[in-house]
């Protein structure tokens, strides 16, 4: 762990106070960041080194290109077979599922089992038994405790308030690689996905599948799983000032800095205690030394997804066909995993359905840049009281 390179993210980049302890750490094959205030550095480092340690951990579950994960065992099952799996992956996947039903399948982590038959290049790893509750634990240094041990608000339903144990597992370096050499079915009848492919037994926490040559990718939802159990993590430490960032494409922040309120554009302070909080500058997907505007985050999760990241010709998995998609896509949310998700979603979705996503929904808002580079429109939907003044030419 180490002082953050200065490097910028490809949509996010937080704004630090000076008095704020920065750390970073390489996990899930990108740099993240953990900035802390209100306590000694010494002991911001060790809750820091805490919380990257608990990353580390969920890597080591979540990962489909880690052999001993969860999520590599499950992409090795034959149709029908059940396997059992640790509570994080349950949940998350879990999360994954029910993000998928709000959104109607914009948002599909088993998007793999639509690829065509003989054209993916996915390595097939031997199934592995589950751990037994006999597997020896990592050495495991309890922090001290306090009253805020609780999740990341309105998470209770969407992630259980069971831990895995801290399995010993073999140190495998995450690459960064993609599916590759694949080609999407354009059949008019879309594959089955969510619910019809993976099946759930919370009573026995196990899964099984219903399609052979299963892809089952966490990429869209797992880090900013990762991040939640980081800052739950923080909170134990008695941290309640910080702000959490997976290679500042999600980020969730604790708390505001001290005074910090935001500012208009014509550089009047704002009184409204929704401009107070951590500032954020959303960066032009379109040019990354551009700042579309700026955000102000106190106690929710942040996601950008856009072309630089998903690429020009981005398939929509409720039909297997190229969608049309936004220069990019920005979502608001309680919870770091379902701005994640959201993000994702909202890159595939109609703007007129975005919106439809939004209404009614408490804490969710999300920023879409439409358009072409002749001519774009920034639509905000939803509960966006946070954002700034967004020029846009």
């Amino acid at each position: 762990m180490s002082d953050p390179p200065e490097q910028r993210g490809p949509f996010l980049e937080p704004a630090h106070p000076a008095d704020a302890h920065r750390f970073a750490h390489d996990a899930m094959a990108c740099t993240w960041g953990i900035h802390i205030l209100g306590h000694e550095r010494d002991y911001a480092e060790q809750a820091a080194r805490a919380a990257f340690a608990e990353i580390d951990r969920l890597e080591q579950e979540l990962s489909r290109f880690v052999e001993t994960s969860d999520i590599a065992r499950i992409n090795v099952l034959s149709t029908g077979e059940r396997l059992c799996i640790g509570p994080d992956a349950f949940d998350c996947i879990e999360l994954a599922q029910r993000m998928h039903d709000e959104t109607s399948g914009a948002f599909d982590i088993t998007v793999g089992a639509r690829l065509a038959s003989g054209q993916r290049t996915s390595q097939r790893y031997p199934a592995i038994p589950p751990a037994s509750d006999q597997t020896p634990h990592a050495e495991n240094k309890n922090p001290p405790r306090s009253e805020h041990n609780s999740r990341t608000p309105n998470l209770k339903s969407q992630i259980s308030n069971r831990k895995i144990p801290n399995h010993q597992v073999s140190n495998h370096q995450v690459s960064n690689h993609r599916i590759s050499n694949c080609q999407f079915s354009n059949q008019a009848n879309p594959a089955p996905a969510g619910g019809q492919i993976l099946h759930l037994d919370r009573r026995t926490h196990s899964v099984a599948v219903s399609v052979a040559g299963l892809v089952v990718d966490l990429g869209g939802i797992g880090k900013g799983y990762a991040i939640d159990r980081a800052a739950e993590t923080l909170r134990e430490w008695s941290i309640d000032t910080a702000l959490i960032h997976s290679g500042q494409s999600t980020l969730l922040a604790l708390g505001s800095p001290r005074g910090a309120i935001g500012s208009s554009a014509s550089g009047a302070s704002s009184v409204s205690s929704r401009r107070s909080g951590w500032e954020i500058a959303i960066r032009d997907p379109d040019d990354h030394a551009r700042v579309l505007g700026t955000v102000w985050l106190r106690d929710r999760a942040l996601s950008g997804s856009g072309i630089a990241i998903h690429g020009r010709h981005i398939i929509d998995p409720r039909t297997s066909r190229t969608a049309a998609s936004p220069r990019g896509a920005w979502a608001l949310a309680e919870s770091a995993a379902v701005s994640d998700a959201l993000s994702t979603a909202f890159m595939v979705l109609l703007p007129d359905e975005v919106d439809n996503f939004c209404r009614g929904r408490a804490g969710v808002g999300a920023l879409l840049l439409l358009g072409s580079r002749r001519g774009r429109a920034l639509r905000r939907y939803g509960d966006v009281a946070e954002l700034g003044d967004f020029p846009v030419s």
